[in-house]
């Protein structure tokens, strides 16, 4: 543990390349977060809502309130010393890869915009198209270089959110149809997949033009060194058969983890069907989960040791669960080390998670 942050980040790096490390990884979240807020000067050059933009160095309307809000994620970094890195998340939406795809994305208020499928069956499959660059797209470029721009010296600004070639897929494409036509027309959905992670590469390259040290991975935010892979959100892993995925998502990502170093994937659910596909991936940095809806002694049996583990929770409801993953490792002799717990404040006191963590060996005493 340590506030140097070429210390972390000479400890992560080994962490991510499974070399020999004598602790895991832990990051505290929204324990010491505050409010951010800088005075608005005047903005320079053409207004956004005119369609212009504002010269290099301005303050965007557009964009502003999102810096602060992550400066304030950002900002309770240093409270700690745990492994978090200060990162300003370029978290737009899910869509907007999709969207490059023809979705439609609907903003009807100040919650998270909805993507609509572009086609609802495989009968309107001529109606897809290539990848084409958009407004989601154009604006998404222009925030992340807007944080870019303005982070603090040291922060880092981490990559738009990356859903997975078949989450990709699932939102173009109308979710039930496109699991069904894996089945009936799998060269379509191929054709799809195919195009989609071709998109992601380049998208993945184009956002590095604007931001070098760009964090590639969007979820949890945690830090990836250059050249160790891109982080990918695959909720499909929790839903579909091994021989499904095998077939229609780990070529994808393989191709992925190829053109970045290697992969690191995020799901949702329960994921246990899935274990032996994630051990197929190549290069797999990491695995996050969110604990509670995991079964522990599957997940670790299949991948303690083989990759970083990366569950996530919340203090103190979480406890039991993070006590029961714990100790499956003792009980099995797995490997200690090559985690990284995210622990997040859901009404505890840090002292009271440092007390636990140092108890369970996260920490050490």
């Amino acid at each position: 543990m340590s506030l140097n942050y070429e210390k972390t980040k000479q400890f992560l790096r080994s962490l991510w390349n499974m070399e020999k490390v004598n602790r895991p990884a832990f990051r505290l979240a929204g324990f010491a977060r505050k409010p951010f807020s800088r005075p608005a000067p005047p903005t320079s050059g053409g207004s956004p809502a005119s369609g212009g933009s504002p010269a290099s160095g301005g303050i965007d309307p557009r964009f502003e309130a999102q810096f602060c809000y992550r400066m304030s994620e950002a900002g309770e970094v240093p409270s700690f010393d745990d492994d978090g890195f200060p990162f300003l998340n370029s978290y737009t939406h899910i869509g907007i890869h999709a969207s490059a795809f023809g979705s439609p994305i609907v903003r009807d208020g100040e919650g998270e915009p909805k993507v609509l499928p572009a086609i609802t069956c495989v009968e309107e499959f001529g109606k897809l198209h290539e990848p084409r660059e958009n407004e989601e797209t154009r604006v998404t470029l222009e925030y992340l270089q807007y944080l870019a721009r303005h982070k603090p010296p040291g922060f880092l600004v981490t990559q738009a959110d990356t859903q997975g070639p078949t989450d990709v897929a699932s939102l173009v494409w109308d979710y039930t149809d496109m699991l069904v036509a894996a089945l009936t027309d799998p060269e379509k959905v191929q054709w799809l997949l195919d195009r989609i992670t071709d998109f992601t590469i380049d998208f993945a390259r184009k956002q590095l033009a604007v931001a070098p040290d760009l964090n590639l991975n969007h979820n949890p935010g945690i830090y990836l060194p250059p050249g160790m892979g891109i982080s990918a959100s695959e909720d499909l892993l929790a839903v579909v058969s091994p021989e499904w995925y095998r077939g229609f998502g780990l070529p994808y990502n393989n191709r992925l983890s190829e053109a970045f170093g290697g992969i690191f994937v995020h799901s949702c659910g329960d994921f246990t069907q899935n274990l032996g596909v994630l051990r197929e991936h190549r290069q797999l940095r990491g695995v996050n989960f969110n604990l509670h809806e995991v079964q522990v002694g599957p997940l670790l049996d299949a991948l303690a040791g083989h990759t970083v583990l990366v569950p996530r929770l919340g203090l103190p409801g979480g406890e039991k669960k993070l006590r029961e993953y714990v100790a499956h490792l003792d009980a099995r002799g797995l490997d200690h080390n090559h985690h990284f717990y995210i622990v997040d404040n859901g009404g505890c006191t840090i002292d009271q998670a440092m007390a636990l963590l140092r108890e369970l060996r996260i920490v050490p005493k």
